[in-house]
């Protein structure tokens, strides 16, 4: 939600106008089209990061002789916290027991349709679903089985590679920082640069990178006092420390600083699906033995180790996969790490495991499958039900897979209020929001930002008291407003600001609107402030806004901005144009609430300000 930092009441320089309309107060005349028509802004010069050293040269067994940078482990890591008196990694390393009340529900969709045609891949599935705040398991399908785990194996890693690398190092640089990509501090760059494998640990999490995740294997084997080779230092933590069973581990991984390295212990390993299908993989766990890693981090790791980690598995890129879009549904978030192998039908695997942390109820979950992801959808919805069972609240709405806060959901609604067929009754809602104080000239033309505030007050974005002449009078790249009124931890803010980046030229496809998003576009007759409101099952995206058709003629529409269906429809392409009002021809800035999960890939980060002005 909007913090609000203070009340600026300065600047008058720039005026918010939303079409072309003269209107003549006491002797003044104001320039109307949303804001001043005056020299372009220029694009704001954004530095990109610093790029990622160049990886050590790949041996089959890293040696003395390679040169890769960092410090040795040497600093101890923080005290773990106290002791709880439930332990969930204790309660998995204990016997798991007999009584799973959702069993029944989970295996009727698990076993539903299976058949044994000749020449049918035979599939598997394997689960295990605990509720953490309640202090029982709820479904444990095949907990022991092996099963391949394809990249789900990195969420792990990432916790063995931060309990062994020197906190100082992976303290050293914000998260949002390890990416290397977007505007960078200067006093990150050279620990950046130092530090190579705070980008390495980045990738292998959020760009699932199979170069990087070797590249972690061998850093930390490299700097540590062992005869064993990477893989099997790994192997050998994960037993010691977490307690996995000796069948669960990586046998190899053929990638970055460990290509051509094997753990010699794991030999010859298979995986029997149904219809006694027989698939041989290198890497396999099972259900239990990854949960012990989350349970792991969830009590026993020490605190800022376990911050850390939480932070980088809470970071969701592009589409969110299953676990990742239950806990967004259920108003919390995902510690996890998920992989998906294989295609053309025989060998298809579908691995998630973490974490569904929402304010009242924890619960972590695995989901096992091979040749059996159609089973996924109807096996999250009965975790869901569960869910709004335990903590009484339905699931967000949802628009193209990703959930939407109750507020933004609102929109739709509270915005059909504000609809007219008239600019005079425009007119009237403009004097009734009341965004120039002791005076009673507000009109249509001019209302774009004081309307979009006055649906974010509705909405309870905004609160009532909050002066909505700061959305009138203000531009972003003069004086920061209105971005300055909302707090940079709970929103993200995007400058596009080029002719390549143009309303009609960006790729909404790939970072498509959602509703609650703020724009304001720069370039043609005149600049504009826009709330979206709606975002349809189709993908369509709406505004209601004051739509000035002509001069002395702006009613409160709802108007389309896109339509990925058809493309180059939408105002996006046509109104804003080449209508009587055109605007956004030089790109635009938008502002996101952090209510939604980080759904953008590392390209956005470039664009995004960490400076939001004055």
């Amino acid at each position: 939600m909007v913090t609000l930092r203070s009340f600026l009441a300065g600047n008058q320089r720039t005026l918010w106008l939303c079409g072309r309309y003269y209107l003549l107060v006491a002797g003044l005349t104001l320039l109307s089209a949303c804001a001043q028509n005056g020299a372009t802004p220029q694009p704001a010069t954004i530095p990109t990061g610093t790029p990622d050293p160049a990886s050590p040269t790949v041996s089959p067994q890293p040696s003395a002789t390679l040169q890769i940078p960092g410090t040795p482990t040497s600093t101890a890591l923080p005290t773990a916290t106290e002791e709880p008196s439930f332990s969930l990694h204790g309660s998995l390393v204990a016997d798991l027991g007999e009584d799973f009340p959702y069993n029944e529900q989970f295996l009727e969709v698990i076993r539903a349709e299976e058949t044994c045609q000749e020449g049918v891949p035979g599939g598997e599935v394997t689960l295990l679903v605990y509720d953490v705040t309640g202090q029982r398991p709820l479904a444990a399908v095949l907990p022991e089985k092996q099963m391949p785990v394809a990249s789900a194996f990195k969420g792990p890693l990432l916790l063995y590679a931060l309990s062994q690398i020197d906190p100082e190092i992976w303290t050293s640089v914000p998260v949002r920082y390890w990416s290397q990509t977007g505007e960078i501090p200067e006093e990150y760059l050279p620990l950046l640069r130092e530090n190579w494998i705070l980008s390495r640990m980045y990738d292998m999490i959020v760009t699932s990178s199979n170069k990087a995740a070797g590249d972690v294997l061998g850093y930390v084997n490299y700097h540590s006092d062992t005869d064993l080779n990477p893989l099997e230092q790994f192997n050998a933590w994960s037993r010691e420390v977490v307690g996995i069973s000796p069948a669960s581990g990586l046998a190899e991984w053929d990638e970055g600083l460990t290509a051509g390295v094997v753990d010699p212990s794991f030999v010859s390993r298979s995986v029997t699906g149904w219809c006694d299908w027989r698939y041989s993989y290198a890497n396999t766990y099972s259900a239990r033995d990854l949960a012990l890693y989350y349970a792991w981090l969830y009590d026993q790791a020490p605190a800022g180790l376990q911050e850390t980690a939480y932070e980088v598995l809470g970071i969701v890129e592009d589409d969110p996969n299953y676990i990742e879009n239950a806990a967004i549904s259920s108003r919390g978030r995902s510690v996890s790490k998920g992989g998906i192998f294989g295609g053309g039908g025989r060998s298809f695997v579908w691995v998630d495991g973490g974490l569904i942390v929402l304010e009242d109820q924890v619960y972590l979950v695995v989901t096992s499958t091979l040749n059996a992801a159609d089973r996924l959808p109807e096996i999250y919805r009965l975790l869901l039900e569960e869910i709004q069972r335990a903590t009484g609240r339905d699931p967000v709405s949802l628009v193209n897979g990703i959930s939407v806060p109750d507020w933004a959901a609102a929109l739709a609604e509270i915005s059909s209020n504000y609809v007219t067929e008239t600019h005079a009754e425009a007119s009237n809602i403009a004097r009734e929001i009341d965004y120039i104080k002791d005076m009673d000239y507000e009109d249509a033309s001019l209302m774009c930002g004081p309307l979009a505030g006055a649906m974010l007050q509705d909405a309870g974005v905004l609160p009532e008291e909050f002066p909505l002449e700061q959305f009138w009078l203000g531009d972003p790249v003069v004086d920061g407003r209105p971005w300055v009124f909302f707090s940079e931890e709970d929103y993200y803010l995007f400058a596009f600001r080029s002719r390549e980046q143009a309303l009609d030229r960006f790729n909404f496809t790939g970072f498509p609107l959602l509703p609650g998003d703020v724009l304001y576009t720069y370039g043609g007759t005149g600049e504009h402030l826009f709330l979206v409101v709606e975002v349809d099952q189709g993908g369509r995206a709406y505004t209601v806004n004051n739509n000035c058709l002509e001069r002395h003629n702006c009613p409160i529409q709802r108007i389309m901005l896109y339509d990925f269906s058809n493309p180059g429809t939408g105002a996006f392409y046509v109104d804003y144009q080449e209508g009587y009002f055109t605007t956004g021809l030089q790109g635009f800035d938008l502002l996101r609430s952090k209510d939604y999960p980080q759904i953008f890939s590392d390209w956005y980060f470039r664009y995004l300000l960490t400076d939001w002005g004055s």
